[in-house]
């Protein structure tokens, strides 16, 4: 109640005239009540609006926790299965370890049986290959194409070539060598047996030539023997 309104009620009150009185306090006391009501509608609508919001966030947090567990849930399950994952994956590659080791041990075991079946066969080509095996050293070196050989080391090439050239495996009876290497043991023997006819050597025709053959079969030569 404000200074004016109070002031006019004095003032009514102080006043005989009784129907005057009851007309000044109705138009004091309504706006009065009029101001109460509103105030109170407003008061209500707010603590209904405080309500609504205070649901509304009720549910949020709510929603926002259904989300945080999810959340929480889903990672511990990706982190088990990544722990699954791990635990499987360990065993494959023991397993794989396992399957490699008994490879390698049936590999050893199939060339040791053929090394029993063909023993001439096999001693002939592994000293075969350890002549070859002195060419490639002066695969990049030989005269033309890389450092220049001094007088020892050409020496020692012609005593690689030599033995290669002569090697007595070209003589060889093709029936005693293993079924899966006898295609590759004639192209060998074929390839031998030419060069052996050569009157003179080329060393940059031999290197890029029939040197190439040679390394190429025992490469596959070799490949076949690894798979055994």
């Amino acid at each position: 109640m404000n200074e004016e309104m109070t002031n006019r009620m004095v003032e009514a009150i102080q006043s005989p005239d009784y129907s005057g009185i009851t007309i000044q306090l109705i138009g004091i006391l309504f706006p009065l009540i009029w101001a109460v009501w509103i105030a109170k509608k407003e008061s209500k609508k707010t603590k209904d609006d405080l309500k609504s919001k205070n649901q509304i966030l009720d549910e949020r947090q709510e929603k926002l926790e259904r989300i945080q567990f999810s959340i929480s849930e889903s990672i511990n399950m990706l982190t088990k299965q990544q722990l699954d994952l791990s635990t499987t994956q360990r065993k494959v590659e023991e397993n794989l370890r396992e399957l490699t080791r008994l490879a390698e041990l049936s590999r050893n075991a199939n060339i040791l049986n053929m090394e029993k079946s063909f023993p001439v066969f096999f001693e002939k080509y592994r000293e075969f290959e350890k002549d070859f095996a002195c060419l490639t050293c002066y695969e990049s070196r030989y005269p033309g194409k890389g450092e220049e050989l001094d007088y020892e080391d050409f020496r020692q090439l012609r005593n690689a070539y030599s033995k290669v050239e002569n090697t007595s495996i070209r003589f060889f009876d093709s029936k005693d060598v293993p079924t899966y290497l006898y295609k590759d043991f004639e192209n060998l023997k074929r390839v031998l047996i030419r060069n052996s006819m050569s009157s003179s050597v080329e060393w940059n025709e031999f290197f890029s030539g029939i040197y190439l053959e040679i390394k190429l079969i025992v490469n596959e030569f070799n490949q076949k023997l690894d798979q055994k």
